[in-house]
């Protein structure tokens, strides 16, 4: 029977590979979550999985030991080992993750000689240096603390970190996934109200309603501004219809026939407006633990979908700034 953890790759035990990937998924994490921790003045929990992982740093430390083993004593050609491989995975792992999660969770773009955004030179000049660090310090150091426990144990403690990893990671996945159905379904509602309003009178009469309307569709929807708008708009059909009595220009019966209709359709309109409105702020507001972890590890996060993002960013909000949304008393 082939034992699977003295099977070798590029003349390592897997069971060296598997330890030194979690230990280096934990350092990672570490240094991730304090940095980012220390920059943004509150604790942070990075990475894609909720547990103390950053697997991104696990296969990196790991992979670019592999490859550059051979140079091991060169560190000019470890450090531009280091600047490339490094910046190939990097690259590697924002393309898979976006094209299977449709989700970006870094972005360099703001960065000078970035590429598309995920990976910059600044980045890989750093990621050089971490290389040479791997070489001379952590590689040694993770080599002798392995070794401080057996074989037995650590094949044990691979297997529970895995399995809970698998578990953690399915959950994690699930949420995006759930993430990116949800803001479809909040697109899916504002073209639907869109559409409503334009069917209408007052939005087909009024030239100043309909560049404001046509404002908010381009951008992500704040419905306490538009109730505000919608609501001034259809009470002035009874005022106008009022105005035009007063100065003669109608008879009686038909004032009367414009007020209830204009009080129906006042009626209509506010109870499509707080339908939607309800709909759309609870599609905001209700975020499962793990997609607000996202938004406070990761505040450059996006979706691929460019129309989406414009409701992402309304959650960001909400969640960052609990008091974005206030009800209307009216």
């Amino acid at each position: 029977m082939i034992n699977i953890w003295n099977m070798t790759i590029l003349d390592v035990s897997v069971y060296n590979i598997i330890n030194w990937f979690y230990i280096y998924s934990f350092l990672g994490w570490v240094f991730e979550s304090t940095y980012v921790s220390l920059k943004q003045g509150h604790i942070v929990n990075r990475g894609f999985i909720t547990g103390p992982l950053c697997t991104i740093y696990g296969a990196g430390a790991v992979l670019v030991y592999l490859i550059l083993k051979p140079l091991d004593g060169n560190v000019i050609l470890i450090y531009a080992g280091g600047v490339v491989v490094p910046t190939i995975l990097e690259y590697f792992t924002g393309t898979v993750m976006e094209n299977i999660f449709k989700t970006s969770w870094w972005d360099y773009s703001e960065k000078k000689f970035n590429y598309k955004g995920r990976i910059c030179l600044s980045s890989s000049i750093a990621w050089g240096f971490f290389t040479v660090a791997l070489f001379l310090i952590l590689q040694p150091a993770v080599v002798r603390f392995v070794a401080l426990y057996s074989v037995s144990t650590g094949q044990k403690a691979v297997m529970i970190i895995s399995l809970a990893y698998v578990v953690d990671f399915t959950v994690s996945a699930m949420a995006t996934i759930n993430l990116t159905s949800r803001l479809a379904k909040m697109e899916l509602t504002i073209s639907e109200f869109y559409d409503y309003i334009k069917s209408t009178r007052v939005y087909q009469n009024s030239k100043e309603f309909r560049e404001k309307i046509d404002a908010y569709r381009n951008e992500a929807m704040d419905f306490s501004k538009l109730k505000a708008n919608i609501y001034e708009k259809v009470n002035d059909i009874s005022e106008t219809a009022g105005s035009i009595f007063e100065e003669g220009k109608i008879i009686p019966k038909t004032f009367d026939t414009i007020k209830e209709k204009s009080e129906f359709y006042s009626k209509e309109f506010k109870e499509k407006l707080e339908k939607t409105s309800s709909y759309y702020i609870t599609m905001v507001k209700n975020n499962s633990f793990i997609t607000k972890r996202f938004i406070i590890a990761y505040p450059k996060f996006k979706v691929s979908n460019n129309r989406f993002n414009k409701y992402l960013e309304e959650i960001k909000k909400t969640f960052l700034q609990r008091d974005i949304f206030k009800e209307d008393k009216k």
